[in-house]
């Protein structure tokens, strides 16, 4: 009987140390989560030179919506207020823009190319409305 007890106390400590062990793991490496769309990460030097790029397409767009502005002050009173308006709209669609363009400097290696796409879809948009708007005015 005390063979059999025992028997019985070695079985329960061998088994305690066991679970015990299962929740002691050494650390593992850390995983860095792969780039979404099968895209890889973006290198400081492509994000340098995009962020450059970016920018300077920004501002092209600025002298557009300025060029807008100094020709509605030209036309005619009902022509000038619907072209101030326009102006005004890419103005805010600009503004968009760059803030999109400053929160992609600052984004993550994880969250840049879902931030990147994001602001081309606003580039995008404001191209096309300054471009509608352009054909508005002549």
């Amino acid at each position: 009987m005390k063979s059999r007890l025992s028997i019985t106390a070695l079985a329960l400590a061998l088994s305690g140390l066991s679970v015990s062990c299962d929740k002691v793991k050494p650390p593992q490496p850390e995983i860095t989560p792969p780039a979404p769309s099968g895209q890889a990460p973006a290198q400081p030097e492509q994000r340098a030179s995009f962020m450059q790029e970016a920018q300077k397409e920004l501002n092209e767009l600025a002298q557009v919506i300025a060029k807008l502005k100094t020709r509605a002050q030209e036309t005619g009173a009902q022509s000038k207020a619907k072209l101030l308006e326009e102006a005004q709209a890419l103005e805010a669609g600009l503004t968009e823009a760059q803030q999109q363009l400053e929160k992609l400097k600052e984004a993550t290696v994880e969250s840049w190319h879902q931030m990147k796409d994001t602001y081309n879809r606003s580039l995008e948009k404001l191209k096309g409305a300054v471009k509608g708007a352009s054909k508005d005015a002549t």
